[in-house]
């Protein structure tokens, strides 16, 4: 079992620093026990750009309930139980978008997530491009690679016939 100044030591060792503005993608089981499991390794995470840093991650929605921004369950199968656990995390902000649902917690939460578009929501304005013009970063710790919700972005801007 990783302990959480363990893991801290790793994240810092790929890396990241305090202030950094970074979107998480994590697969639970890829990284393996964690002390406090879910809630060990986002700790790990916030202290590894502590002070100052901000984390984000797409959350999606659970599409079988009503969608209420603050309540409604992430899709767990898309996006992993660690989403959830964030979502539920006090003091993470969340969009209010069923379809591109982002939580970010730390001091550029409020501009990361600020007026997300109803429709491009991957594109221009959208917590993606806000996480861009403020230099985030992406960390993936065993997500598969076709999880970097920061492509649709790319996806909007690239100029291709």
């Amino acid at each position: 079992m990783r302990s959480i100044d363990a893991l801290v030591a790793q994240l810092r060792s790929l890396g990241l620093a305090p202030g950094d503005c970074v979107m998480v993608h994590a697969s639970l089981r890829a990284v393996g026990p964690v002390q406090g499991r879910a809630e060990g390794l986002i700790e790990a995470l916030q202290r590894g750009i502590a002070p100052g840093g901000t984390l984000m991650m797409v959350l999606g929605a659970d599409a079988d309930e009503p969608f209420d921004a603050l309540q409604t369950e992430v899709d767990i199968e898309d996006m992993g139980a660690l989403a959830e656990v964030f979502r539920r995390t006090p003091g993470v902000q969340v969009t209010d978008h069923a379809a591109a649902r982002y939580a970010a917690l730390g001091p550029l939460a409020p501009a990361l997530l600020r007026d997300p578009p109803l429709h491009d929501y991957h594109g221009p304005g959208s917590p993606l491009d806000h996480l861009v013009a403020h230099r985030g970063r992406v960390l993936r710790l065993g997500a598969d690679t076709d999880t970097v919700t920061l492509t649709h972005l790319a996806e909007y801007l690239a100029d291709l016939p």
